[in-house]
């Protein structure tokens, strides 16, 4: 009996390959997954250190963020490219499915042995929807925001650094609701 893991070396060749299980990974935080697969990709190493590489297309896909109630999806036939324990995207446009304002994504998603998800990505924009709350007295605030700018995510998704640089954009409304009458009029 060897005490070495098995080492894999698969091709696969995928056409229409469901990432819906990928809603998982956000816990409660990213929902509503939908999208499939198609290119060729090569999984190897060991079990303990898997890694994929190859090219694959990105269709119908989305997600939905439900504490700024906002749903976002690439375009058709978004390009993905796998390098070991990374997936660029190069130029992906995504957009905000209800107002269909856009951005443009750059960046990777990085893993160990697909757990331990780290981000380095950037979008830029000159106008995307990034809140979206209907009036809730009860709420800290609530309206509609949107960017023009540049923002940048960085680090392990668990506890993600956000670095935005720009200004709120044509169709921004936010509401602070008073909740006590502290004599102003």
């Amino acid at each position: 009996v060897s005490d070495e893991s098995p080492n894999f070396n698969l091709d696969l060749d995928l056409n229409g390959f469901d990432v819906s299980f990928l809603s998982s990974l956000g816990k409660d935080k990213i929902t509503d997954s939908t999208g499939n697969l198609t290119g060729k990709l090569n999984l190897w190493g060991p079990i303990s250190d898997l890694k994929l590489s190859g090219k694959a297309m990105l269709n119908d896909s989305g997600l939905s963020i439900p504490s700024i109630n906002t749903r976002y999806a690439f375009v058709q036939g978004t390009e993905i490219v796998f390098r070991d324990r990374t997936m660029d995207f190069n130029n992906a446009l995504l957009e905000e499915t209800s107002t269909r304002t856009t951005a443009q994504l750059n960046g990777q998603l990085s893993h160990i042995n697909f757990n331990g998800w780290e981000m380095d990505v950037q979008l830029l924009t000159d106008r995307l929807m990034v809140y979206n709350r209907d009036e809730d007295p009860n709420a800290l605030f609530y309206g509609k925001g949107y960017l023009a700018g540049e923002a940048n995510f960085t680090g392990p998704t668990k506890s993600l650094t956000l670095e935005v640089i720009g200004s709120s954009s044509e169709g921004t409304t936010l509401v602070i609701p008073w909740k006590e009458n502290k004599g102003l009029t």
